[in-house]
């Protein structure tokens, strides 16, 4: 019996092609949205953490503003007037004993420009010598900026791999002129593209560009930090290098920890966090659409009902249940939501693939998205097909063998 309510429903569904896709339309859109927004949101947290893993797992960020972990994130706490101080970085080279590079960092406002062409991709930097091998950065070409550099307020500047793309193709850049805020600057290394580089709304490591931190200072008047990187002097003493850090530097702030010092695993934490909240955000608004496809789903059903009354009444005459109706419907209704979800699954699928080809996402399905797809198909045919099943289950039989 249940077997014959299957074939029932497909031969229902398959009576009406174009009835039933229109019917399921909704689903389709509803779960293929929410599978791809899950998939791009899974897809940005392994970039990240791969990005954030080629650093190293003794590397440790010092930012403004206090993180507590387990409790929200505040974002604007780290990017307010910053706190960080030049005696905090030279105090944490001296006394700060399993810390083998120091290394601030600041950014500058202001374009990059090169032949009138300005680079879009580039985020200007200032920085020291030591801040290629805090980040274990590698270079394309050319050289990174030395101790001479610093000293003598060079007017030079390491270009990322995005910038040297964007402006030179396959030209070499070093030795070439580039203009930042007036200033001429000579182009004396680029960074090295890796396969991996991060972007999220148009942000990406890989236009990270590098100029003498002195050079910036002179250029902006300004000596603020935004980072203070540093890197422990094995994976085992970071644990070490953190608490020494923080010591140094509330010291330096009397006592107040306006500060936080993060290691690997905190970064990968907050970001997963952050961008765990915005795929909610976002599957949420996208799956509005599958409440559409419910109601179109019962509409559908209700009209099945109606235009089966005299099936009804003939299977009530034969000895049929009301539960035996209303099983027939529910099926039929769960059938329906179900080939919904199935083809909703293949559209994110080929979003996923087009996504992946011509944006910079790389979206990954897992199997528990697919799981939750069904999942929620299965949920939304009996939600939105119990109503009509009722309907028809309660259908008098004599009445409903006199319908026309």
């Amino acid at each position: 019996m249940f077997l014959d309510n299957f074939k029932i429903a497909f031969n229902s569904i398959f009576s009406n092609k174009a009835r039933s896709f229109l019917t399921v339309l909704g689903v389709i859109i509803g779960v293929g949205s929410v599978v791809l927004m899950l998939a791009i949101g899974e897809g940005a947290k392994n970039s990240v953490s791969k990005m954030i893993e080629s650093f190293g797992t003794n590397v440790i960020f010092v930012v403004p503003g206090k993180i507590e972990k387990g409790k929200s994130f505040n974002p604007v706490a780290t990017v307010g007037e910053n706190t960080l101080t030049n005696k905090d970085v030279e105090d944490i080279q001296k006394k700060a004993d399993k810390i083998k590079d120091v290394a601030p960092i600041s950014l500058l406002g202001g374009s990059l420009v090169y032949n009138k062409q300005i680079a879009s991709s580039a985020i200007m930097v200032s920085s020291t010598p030591a801040l290629a091998d805090a980040m274990n950065g590698e270079l394309g070409g050319g050289r990174y900026i030395n101790d001479d550099d610093i000293n003598n307020k060079s007017k030079v500047v390491v270009i990322g791999s995005a910038v040297k793309d964007e402006l030179f193709s396959d030209q070499d850049p070093v030795g070439k002129k580039v203009t930042f805020r007036d200033t001429t600057l000579e182009i004396i290394g680029y960074t090295k593209k890796k396969e991996q580089n991060f972007q999220f709304g148009g942000f990406s490591f890989a236009g990270f560009s590098t100029m003498p931190r002195t050079t910036a200072i002179d250029i902006t008047k300004s000596d603020q930090i935004f980072r203070i990187i540093c890197k422990a002097d094995s994976n085992q003493n970071v644990d070490a290098a953190v608490s020494q850090i923080k010591s140094t530097i509330l010291d330096n702030h009397k006592g107040t920890e306006d500060f936080s010092v993060l290691t690997q695993d905190d970064i990968l934490g907050i970001a997963k966090d952050i961008l765990d909240l915005l795929t909610i955000l976002v599957a949420s608004i996208a799956a509005i659409s599958l409440i559409v496809g419910g109601i179109g789903i019962m509409n559908m059903m209700l009209v099945t009902v109606t235009e089966r009354t005299r099936e009804i009444g003939i299977r009530k005459a034969v000895g049929a249940k009301n539960s035996d109706i209303l099983i027939q419907f529910m099926i039929e209704a769960i059938v329906v939501s179900f080939m919904g979800g199935l083809l909703g699954v293949l559209l994110a699928f080929a979003a996923s693939f087009a996504v992946d080809r011509f944006t910079p996402l790389s979206p990954v399905i897992d199997l528990n998205f697919i799981l939750i797809a069904f999942s929620i198909s299965f949920i939304v045919g009996v939600i939105f097909g119990l109503a009509p099943a009722i309907r028809a289950s309660r259908k008098d039989p004599i009445e409903s063998l006199r319908y026309e």
